[in-house]
């Protein structure tokens, strides 16, 4: 089994993606699905969060 030594920048990204999902994504999920639409200010979140290129 490999072992994998992440680097301080991985974990920060891993936490602060996490935090994300947590406030941004996991409560209007179900919502999104219904509507089988994600909202362009979602988007934009993503964007300014610096998940997107």
């Amino acid at each position: 089994m490999e072992i994998i030594n992440y680097t301080d920048q991985h974990k920060d990204f891993r936490i602060k993606a996490r935090k994300f999902m947590e406030k941004e994504v996991i409560p209007n999920v179900e919502q999104w699905e219904k509507e089988r639409l994600m909202p362009k200010s979602a988007w934009k979140k993503m964007g300014e969060a610096g998940f997107l290129c």
